[in-house]
């Protein structure tokens, strides 16, 4: 795949800016597989919507050869009493969370913490 095709996926919906094309154009170019992550913050189930936009652009940057890692923020939940604070309520979720986004986006590296 070129850098122009790599670029394609990267810039395509639902991206909605790019700060420094040029700048990202040069790593492309540079760098074979940069790196990208994705931090969520666990405030509640697991909507499908939010599963499926956020998977079909991680797989977008998988498919362009960028290493993606989606963080899992249970700590930012807990610490935001977020689910009520509740520590095994915000672990049960999380695990949903990364069995979810495994199984949608089975190329991207899931992390919980």
């Amino acid at each position: 795949m070129d850098v122009q095709e790599r670029l394609d996926l990267i810039k395509k919906d639902p991206t909605e800016e790019i700060v420094t094309t040029d700048e990202l154009i040069t790593l492309l170019q540079t760098v074979d597989s940069p790196r990208h992550y994705i931090g969520l913050e666990i405030s509640g189930e697991l909507h499908i919507g939010s599963l499926i936009l956020t998977g079909f652009k991680i797989n977008d940057f998988v498919k362009a050869k960028v290493h993606t890692t989606v963080f899992l923020a249970d700590w930012h939940t807990y610490i935001n009493n977020k689910l009520g604070g509740d520590w095994n309520k915000i672990k049960d979720i999380s695990n949903y969370y990364s069995e979810a986004f495994k199984f949608f986006c089975p190329s991207a590296n899931i992390i919980i913490g």
